[in-house]
């Protein structure tokens, strides 16, 4: 894809964090706009671009003032963005899903539709307003030029076989079109209809270059390189190429030819900034604290200041609470039209919020409104009744009489104004009743409701309950095996006989084992699983058995220790355990079978606490000593397979400084062993080889200590593993990774000089694999 191939070319040109960076954020996406987007304008006033990461379209006012919104959400890798202030229309591309959007300017944007013909890999836009066409760019496999009609009708192909085209400008008055190469660092130039074509610049190799505009009354044109971190200038003609001005990592421009600005979005510093086109007051406008992340595409809104709305806000009464508002205002103290601002009521202390009035009604809080007027919202509070605390309290076993309603209208839970009507519900325990009331209007019943009007001030109330006479029921307790019955305690309940018990009685079982024996189980208790001497049961209404099992005390058991060095399993046990010991526990004398699995590329070297301890196959045995026992397995790295790597177009760099080195990119066979290993390799090299056969070896030699990278991807086959030997091809590997999932990588900081050897294993070779593999280097 573009994408891989321009990841694989900057491999070869920069350090391996600007690839990682770079690799992030690939062919990126900015607006390419021309005089003919210019429409007359008043004045810039708002800035929009797209944010690649999250799928967002987002705009602010062009001088940075004000708070940033979210216009257009959940695309799909939004790229190239342009602005037709005259229709009051938006343009953008959908890379992932190659299509072409406009949609209408306000926020958040309506009208989103998808126009055109469906695209492969789009990148940058620009408008021909006179023209009435809309022109873009994709890359990837297509590279080529395209337009259509505003509305996206009658699309027709300008230029195709190009190199990698991204940024593209218009120049209408001239009847000419400019794009960027980016794979070969050029700028060329065409008629509008894509005749005459004719490249006008060459740039320095990796400049990358990205989105291209043009100020043709100046005879100026202006480019974006994101990997060099700077925007160039150069005549129309190509003359006069030189660094403008020095960014982070700018991804898209748009000029502002009536305001004499250029504005630009940077991934590196996550920001959108401007600067006069005499490179005076530099700005940045928005940040990473204005949510600014991945910005790609960048266009200007042309025409006078946005309308902006008044809002009133009024507390009534004044002393009952306050309304917070958010967004704050972003218009000169107003709301931008479109604005949707959320309100809040807060209440002061004696006060409740009752509802709103004026452009907004109802009870609920917060409240959302959209700002397409000027707005009068008022919050009415309304004061608090007196409220008295009702305590309400019981003797006996019950509950607190319960009050309905819980409170009067205004109160919190529990307190009543005065005046309030209350019921009171009692809640006597099991075996209790009520046998009184104090402080209701019938302290005398002895029913389980009663009434109360609330006085003035805190005020108590009281339920009475007396116990039930007792029901007692008898509790039978036996055993099996040797030992007691178990014991009760209490032996009986109040006013019960011996063993007696009344309902709900909580009663704990001690059970006595037999010397020798020990509780199995119970059964009609609590926890009929416990095998403690302890337990205890809750007695139910009517006569209960419970009883407890013994059982014969068994041998002592013994933990065996299973480990290993060195990459593979730890020793799997047979049997798992001996007959009545936990699992990985074991009574002496016990024969115990061993089983091992080396991992891929490993094999036993030997065992520690087994029986043969030199073995070295997979299986072994141990006899089981009379304490805790621990065995292990050693493992050593077996000289075995090689996993191989895709292959794909590769640029290849090799310094002048450099002595001569095998370039590649493809592997020579054979390559089985370290003295047949390809090589030596080039520093920042790409090579490719096939998964035909089980080990592939390579070799290079650094001068100087540094950093060591290795990196294996497009991998077909599994079980492979990565090493890194130093001066010899044997041995233990001093870096190695078989982690497949996430692809192959080997790093080696502060790298001695030496000789280092490549190994490429796959346990799993396929001789009928035609698809290569791609590993990449990098050395000082």
């Amino acid at each position: 894809s573009m994408r891989n191939d321009m990841r694989r070319f900057i491999l070869i040109l920069v350090l391996p964090v600007v690839i990682i960076a770079l690799s992030n954020a690939a062919l990126s996406v900015a607006q390419s706009t021309g005089p003919s987007v210019v429409e007359s304008p008043d004045a810039v006033t708002m800035v929009y671009w797209t944010e690649v990461k999250n799928g967002t379209i987002r705009r602010g006012n062009a001088d940075g003032s004000g708070t940033a919104q979210t216009c257009v959400t959940n695309q799909k890798d939004p790229r190239g963005l342009v602005i037709a202030s005259s229709i009051g229309k938006m343009y953008w591309l959908e890379r992932e899903v190659g299509r072409l959007r406009r949609a209408n300017l306000d926020c958040p944007a309506s009208g989103i539709e998808t126009i055109g013909p469906a695209l492969t890999s789009p990148d940058r836009i620009a408008l021909d307003l006179a023209g009435g066409k809309i022109y873009w760019t994709e890359n990837g496999t297509a590279n080529r030029i395209r337009r259509a009609n505003l509305d996206g009708s009658d699309p027709e192909t300008v230029l195709s076989a190009l190199d990698s085209p991204v940024g593209i400008a218009v120049d209408h008055a001239n009847n000419r079109l400019f794009w960027t190469a980016f794979s070969t660092d050029e700028i060329w130039r065409s008629t509008l209809s894509g005749g005459s074509k004719v490249k006008i610049l060459n740039l320095d190799a990796a400049a990358n270059p990205l989105d291209i505009v043009l100020d043709v009354n100046a005879n100026q044109m202006y480019w974006a390189s994101g990997v060099l971190g700077r925007i160039y200038s150069a005549t129309l003609n190509g003359d006069g190429a030189g660094i403008w001005l020095s960014l982070s990592e700018p991804r898209s421009i748009a000029i502002d030819l009536e305001g004499g600005k250029m504005y630009w979005g940077d991934q590196g510093s996550r920001e959108i900034g401007r600067v006069n086109l005499d490179k005076s007051n530099k700005q940045v406008l928005f940040d990473a604290g204005d949510g600014v992340d991945q910005p790609l595409g960048v266009a200007l809104l042309y025409g006078t200041a946005p309308t902006c709305y008044s809002l009133t806000i009024v507390a009534n009464p004044s002393a009952g609470g306050f309304v917070q508002v958010s967004p704050p205002p972003d218009c000169n103290g107003k709301y931008t039209s479109g604005t949707q601002v959320t309100v809040q009521a807060f209440a002061n202390s004696n006060y409740n919020f009752s509802n709103w009035s004026g452009d907004l009604s109802g009870s609920n809080n917060p409240r959302n409104l959209t700002m397409n007027a000027d707005k009068v919202v008022t919050a009415n509070f309304s004061q608090k009744p007196v409220c008295y605390a009702l305590i309400r309290n019981h003797t006996g076993q019950g509950a607190d009489p319960a009050a309905s309603p819980n409170a009067s209208p205004g109160c919190e839970a529990g307190q009543f104004s005065a005046g309030q009507s209350i019921t009171l519900t009692a809640a006597p325990a099991a075996g209790w009743h009520v046998a009184g009331w104090s402080g209701t209007n019938n302290d005398a019943s002895t029913l389980t409701t009663n009434t109360i009007i609330m006085p003035v001030g805190a005020y108590a109330v009281s339920v009475a309950y007396v116990q039930d006479s007792p029901t007692c029921h008898t509790l039978s307790r036996t055993h099996t095996g040797q030992g007691g019955d178990p014991v009760a305690s209490p032996a009986f309940s109040s006013g019960c006989g011996t063993g007696q018990f009344t309902a709900g009685q909580s009663i704990t079982l001690n059970a006595a084992p037999a010397a020798g024996w020990h509780v199995a189980g119970w059964s009609g208790t609590n926890n009929d699983g416990s095998t403690s001497n302890t337990n205890t049961v809750t007695m139910p209404t009517g006569a209960h058995a419970i009883s407890v099992a013994y059982e014969q005390d068994v041998p002592p058991c013994y933990t065996l220790n299973r480990t290993h060095t060195g990459q593979g399993s730890d020793p799997v046990s047979s049997p798992a355990f001996s007959s009545g010991c936990g699992t990985g526990q074991y009574i002496a004398g016990q024969s115990i079978s061993l089983t091992v699995m080396p991992a891929p590329g490993w094999q036993v070297a030997g065992w520690s606490g087994t029986n043969n301890n030199g073995s070295t196959a997979t299986t072994n045995t141990v006899t089981m000593p009379s304490n805790n026992h621990t065995i292990s397995v050693s493992y050593q790295v077996v000289d075995s397979p090689l996993v191989h790597i895709s292959y794909a177009p590769v640029v290849l760099f090799v310094p002048s400084s450099q002595p001569q080195c095998f370039a590649g990119p493809n592997e020579v066979e054979t390559n089985n062993s370290g003295a047949e290993a390809n090589g030596p390799l080039c520093s920042a090299g790409t090579y490719t080889g096939l998964s035909n056969d089980d080990r592939d070896f390579f070799m290079f030699e650094t001068k100087v200590a540094g950093t060591i990278r290795i990196e294996v991807s497009n991998l077909h086959v599994n079980g492979v593993q990565l090493s890194l030997y130093f001066q010899v091809a044997s041995g233990q590997p001093i870096k190695f990774d078989t982690e497949q999932a996430d692809g192959l990588l080997v790093k080696l900081d502060n790298a001695q000089v030496g000789r280092y050897y490549i190994r490429i294993f796959t346990s799993q070779p396929n001789p009928a694999e035609a698809r290569p593999y791609t590993m990449q280097v990098s050395f000082p």
